[in-house]
């Protein structure tokens, strides 16, 4: 996606200016890192342990119930659906910090982090580029924010062709039946695609040895997780219990995320932008990351351990850069500085109603 020619006017940024000092006067004040700290390594040791009891669990002693087959059955299941959602909290916590090198002040700490994606099956290279770079500077902006392309099979921008089926898109079955299978399509259509069409010089590659690494990782990465999610289980527990664990595990996971990711940015209260005739974005960069940016059930301590600080969006878009576990300090002076100088600070008080918005957002959309 070409986002170079994409720009954000620059005619006010006091707002911008003042947000940035009293952040970083925060930190400078209270005398901590803006990355993470016990709290988020912590967090990293029990859902590794957590996984790896899981995957343990799974394909080297399933669990058994003498006499109680659909029991059994349900339990293998159930693990599996465990491990999905481990998947994606792995990713929320421990890759996402990671990869925006929030994790630790340790690049190479942030480098380890980040490809726990590799572990699960994608390739965090690949994750830097469209997440960091197009998604997070060009949020919602139609053409520049690959990450709300859901077109043609769900229609989640007034600039996307609707279709005859969009109408139904809003019902749970239709939505979730699609968002099920983010992480497949991921893993096993987007990175190859994107493997066997993009030049290396578009990823920054420009040496023979970063090239050379760059084919090794991605290979590496694709092998470990055949490998660990399907050869050996199929050795260990057969064919038909892999299939139905691997698809459950991983249907589980894309549908997690998909919901996660779309709550913040999905939603009649996020804005939707088309650069002018000049490509140009009609607000400063940070203005525009409040309107096309919604938090959600900030309240709940729980969301904001298991979804990473996602939940925080409106922070985690102004300041990639800090850790999540900040993100409710921040929020307070975030606050502070939009209502100084009305900027409208956008949230949903709980994930129901969330959920119910993204709902409406899709069936204004889908009939509209």
């Amino acid at each position: 996606m070409n986002t170079t020619s994409i720009s954000f006017k620059q005619n006010d940024v006091s707002f911008s200016k003042e947000l940035i000092r009293r952040v970083n006067d925060y930190f400078k004040s209270e005398k901590i890192e803006k990355t993470g700290n016990w709290k988020l390594y912590s967090k990293t040791i029990i859902l590794i342990f957590l996984f790896l009891t899981d995957y343990a669990l799974l394909v080297f002693f399933p669990p058994t119930l003498e006499d109680y087959f659909f029991l059994t059955i349900l339990l293998n299941v159930s693990l599996c659906f465990i491990l999905g959602l481990t998947f994606a909290d792995i990713g929320f916590n421990v890759m996402h910090d990671g990869a925006h090198g929030s994790y630790s002040k340790y690049e190479w700490v942030n480098q380890i982090m980040g490809r726990s994606l590799n572990l699960v099956g994608g390739f965090v290279m690949y994750w830097k580029t469209d997440h960091n770079k197009d998604h997070h500077n060009f949020t919602n902006v139609y053409g520049g924010d690959g990450d709300i392309d859901n077109s043609p099979l769900i229609r989640t921008s007034p600039y996307d062709p609707k279709y005859w089926y969009s109408k139904y898109q809003h019902y749970v079955a239709y939505w979730a039946f699609f968002y099920s299978f983010t992480y497949l399509r991921w893993i096993w259509y987007q990175d190859f695609v994107r493997y066997f069409t993009t030049k290396v010089q578009d990823l920054g590659l420009r040496t023979r040895k970063a090239i050379f690494y760059y084919h090794v990782e991605f290979w590496i990465t694709k092998m470990t997780h055949i490998s660990l999610f399907i050869i050996l289980p199929m050795v260990k527990v057969g064919i038909p219990s892999t299939i139905i664990g691997y698809l459950t595990t991983t249907l589980a996971c894309g549908l997690f995320i998909s919901i996660v990711f779309q709550l913040a940015h999905i939603v009649p209260d996020a804005e939707f932008i088309k650069p002018n005739n000049e490509n140009k974005i009609e607000d400063e960069w940070m203005r525009h990351q409040l309107k096309t940016t919604v938090n959600f059930a900030n309240d709940s301590k729980v969301l904001l351990w298991l979804l990473g600080g996602l939940n925080y969006q409106i922070e985690h878009h102004l300041f990639p850069k800090i850790s999540h576990i900040h993100y409710p300090a921040i929020k307070l002076i975030v606050m502070e500085v939009c209502q100084k100088h009305g900027v409208e600070y956008k949230e949903y008080p709980t994930f129901p109603s969330a959920i119910r918005a993204h709902m409406d957002h899709l069936k204004q959309m889908g009939t509209q």
